[in-house]
């Protein structure tokens, strides 16, 4: 099974087809799509709730018949990107639909498949084989076929299949280009004036694709009949699949006819997909929920991400995401908790030296800030907070009310810590890759567990047992004993009490090593865009297809594969394609698995490492369609 990930918009009737509504997302004030916080907002006890709602879908192995609608055709057929036709019976341009429309790709999916790319032919047909190329032939014979049929050209899209032929000389020309916003954009290509071939008679229409519904759209704004001259006078509307499921426009299926403003949709109408396995994450990476509706109570700029899953027919999992973000007026404010070490205690502390530190809002001027001693009196707004004039003390922690500065009940409090040395725990935590109380490592990982809060210490240096000499490296141990020496503004070579560590837990390993052989299992398809020797592999799917079991564990979240025990141990370059081997090592190489759980450390996911000892060699595919003998009959593509 092959997973597309793709996000979708909301099928809607024939009429509002160009209104569709995109946005899935909900707070629990009915703010849909995005929240924005003000000193008016309603919180649900003091958090947010976001709920997605994603709307049933039907899947695209099967249309319904096509209907004609009130000619509608969306922009000017000459808005775009233009070909530079120039050309009678090839196909032109190859578009990469993860190219097109900006940072996210545009995803189609057409017979119940996700395309990656589509071939503009100068016939007036879209082909979504990814094996065509530009310049391949394009042939202008229907030769009488009607859809559905084997014996025209498959998985494919016909604005008009007609011969046709594009010339530089003239104004003939097609047009291609992107409209509206993710995810609910259109790809337009549009064929102007294009010359019925050997004629001056010019037709003009254009092919729609909608962003991730399966629905297409064909508008003709003219289209004449074939002159009496010419060798192919048939034309066809329609669609056509790979397994003589093609169907056509009414009365449009081939045929020498006419037509002037016409509009035609093709509507997807197999099974209805249900979303399932509701998930949300956010943008700070701090929060993952198996639910449709997700809790906000750490309230922070930051964009919120639901997810869920379709299946279809063919067991193919879409991943189906929107974007909630969550943002502040300039006047509400963003608290931030903070520490700060203070070693010279003649400094002058002034209040107004930590407004940024405690605030993320920029625009101070805009809110007022009161210090107090006690969390209870900065919530009741008590009368006993320090004078604005005066100055702050080190050793002392301080609760700071922060109003907006036209309404006292619109507040926040942010803790400000100021110490005269670091406070270090007496132990730190981190992963242990082997599970066996004994871990490698680099040093300066610690500066993530033991400085977080601490913006302004230099020169951190480490110390283990009763060296005297400072360490970049260690084999640390459950007896390992740390110092780390460290300065701060003023205060140059503090050293810190004695600090231990405590290991936890990395997955735990069903084997010490793992045997792999892919020997003429997978076919080496090779293309123009798929190179030799490699092929997209997937290792959590691949692995449970073959029924090898890697660990009974269930926090399992993640496996990786690297070229290098390095690149495993840094979680550096991961291999999403299998290569094979060479020939002269028996087509055997050593790759390294890195299988993360849930736990953490602030360096992030707790890992094991598995050597692989792998033995791949592929059957090899090599397809490339070019076809420029003149033969008789045509060539079908």
């Amino acid at each position: 099974m092959r997973n597309f990930f793709y996000i979708f918009s909301l099928l809607l009737t024939y009429p509002n087809i160009f209104a569709q509504v995109c946005k899935f997302t909900q707070d629990h004030n009915g703010n849909i799509g995005s929240t924005h916080i003000s000193c008016g907002y309603n919180f649900s006890n003091s958090c947010i709730n976001i709920t997605a709602n994603f709307p049933t879908i039907r899947d695209s192995y099967s249309y319904a018949s096509p209907t004609q609608i009130a000619y509608n055709p969306t922009g000017n057929y000459t808005t775009g990107i233009a070909l530079n036709a120039n050309d009678d019976d090839r196909f032109i341009k190859k578009l990469h639909l993860s190219e097109i429309g900006g940072n996210e790709p545009f995803l189609f999916h057409f017979y119940g498949n996700v395309k990656s790319s589509l071939t503009i032919s100068s016939n007036g047909i879209i082909s979504f084989n990814d094996n065509i190329n530009e310049g391949d032939f394009s042939t202008p014979d229907s030769n009488n076929n009607s859809l559905p049929s084997a014996f025209l050209p498959q998985d494919a899209i016909y604005g008009i299949f007609q011969d046709l032929e594009f010339n530089s000389a003239n104004d003939s020309e097609i047009y291609y280009h992107v409209m509206g916003g993710y995810p609910c954009r259109k790809l337009i290509i549009n064929y102007y004036k294009a010359r019925l071939s050997g004629t001056e008679l010019t037709s003009t229409f254009q092919i729609v694709l909608n962003e991730r519904t399966g629905i297409i759209e064909i508008n003709v704004e003219s289209k004449p009949l074939a002159d009496s001259s010419m060798r192919f006078k048939n034309a066809l509307i329609g669609i056509n699949g790979n397994v003589l499921n093609g169907i056509a426009a009414p009365n449009r299926n081939t045929g020498n006819w006419q037509a002037t403003n016409e509009s035609y949709v093709f509507t997807p109408n197999g099974n209805n997909l249900s979303p399932t396995n509701y998930r949300w994450t956010n943008s700070l990476n701090n929060s993952v929920t198996n639910n449709a509706t997700v809790n906000v109570c750490n309230i922070v700029p930051s964009i919120y991400t639901a997810t869920a899953n379709y299946t279809n027919q063919n067991n193919e999992v879409f991943n189906v995401k929107q974007n909630h973000p969550i943002t502040f007026d300039n006047a509400y404010p963003i608290p931030k908790n903070h520490s700060e070490v203070i070693c010279n205690t003649t400094t002058s502390l002034q209040q107004s030296q930590f407004y940024s530190s405690i605030n993320t809002q920029t625009n101070h001027s805009l809110f007022r800030y009161k210090f107090y001693l006690s969390n209870a009196d900065a919530i009741n707004n008590n009368s006993n907070f320090i004078p604005f004039n005066q100055n702050l003390q080190a050793n002392q922690t301080y609760y700071v009310r922060i109003e907006n500065a036209n309404d006292s009940s619109c507040f926040k409090i942010a803790t400000l810590q100021l110490l005269s040395q670091v406070e270090f725990p007496s132990h730190v935590e981190i992963c242990d890759a082997g599970n066996d109380r004994t871990q490698e490592y680099v040093l300066s990982g610690l500066n993530c567990l033991l400085f977080e809060n601490i913006p302004n210490v230099t020169n951190i240096r480490y110390y283990l047992d009763n060296q005297t000499n400072p360490s970049t490296t260690a084999i640390l141990t459950s007896n390992t004993r740390i110092r780390v020496e460290y300065n701060l503004p003023g205060c140059p070579n503090i050293m810190s009490n004695e600090i231990r560590v405590n290991f936890i837990d990395g997955p735990v390993l069903l084997m010490q090593e793992l045997n792999f052989e892919s020997f003429e299992e997978i076919f080496d398809i090779i293309t123009n865009n798929n190179p030799i020797y490699e092929e997209p592999y997937i290792w959590e799917e691949e692995l449970e297809e073959s029924g090898i079991v890697l660990s009974n564990a269930s926090d399992i979240t993640s496996i990786k594969a690297f070229l290098t025990l390095e690149d495993a141990i840094n979680n550096r370059n991961p291999q999403n394609r299998l290569k094979e081997g060479l020939e002269e090592n028996n087509y055997e190489y050593d790759l390294y698995l890195r299988i993360e759980n849930e736990s953490k450390d602030c360096r992030g996911f707790c890992y094991n490492i598995l050597p692989v000892n792998a033995r791949v060699k592929f059957k090899r595919i090599i397809l490339n369609i070019n076809d420029n003998d003149p033969d008789d009959p045509i060539d079908f593509l």
